[in-house]
């Protein structure tokens, strides 16, 4: 089982850029993120801006410090019977490209959910990124906190929007 799930990992290509709006949008009706990205003109904008990044390798970033940056970007995704289930968006954390990235977004389709996608997701993040100091924020009490401490992450800060930054070197 857990060698097919890690078979299903791969870099995101511009032709699943629709399957990870869709994901993205039920990642804002189940309250994982802003509800903003359920409307049909943040959708359009989403899409345009997640397919640049996937061809560029690059984007622009809100800075933790304040101000904006054009930072490395990948989108990996999950794919199991030919269909993308899950995805994870990573990000530079600074305009100076250093070697810290960011665990920026990810989504599990809701059926997915419980069968170790999510956590095989992580994994890799934590794998493919092993030599760099990794960051990722998320809620106070949610199943993402929880696989990031098991993983060693540790409470950096609090965001002004409510989230945790944990880090983990």
């Amino acid at each position: 089982h857990r060698r097919r799930l890690d078979s299903a990992i791969r870099r995101a290509v511009p032709e699943d850029v629709a399957a990870i709006i869709g994901l993205t949008t039920s990642g804002g009706e189940s309250g994982g993120f802003d509800q903003s990205v359920t409307d049909g003109v943040r959708q359009a904008a989403l899409a345009a801006s997640f397919t640049a990044g996937i061809v560029d390798g690059a984007a622009l970033r809100d800075l933790w410090s304040g101000g904006t940056a054009t930072v490395p970007i990948e989108f990996w995704v999950c794919e199991i019977d030919a269909r993308v289930v899950a995805y994870m968006m990573i990000l530079g954390v600074d305009a100076q490209k250093g070697m810290q990235r960011e665990l920026h977004a990810m989504v599990v389709e809701d059926t997915y959910r419980g069968h170790g996608v999510g956590a095989m997701m992580v994994d890799f993040f934590c794998t493919h990124y092993k030599h760099r100091r990794l960051l990722s924020a998320c809620r106070d009490g949610s199943a993402m906190l929880r696989m990031l401490t098991r993983r060693g992450f540790a409470l950096l800060t609090r965001s002004d929007q409510g989230y945790l930054i944990l880090a983990r070197d």
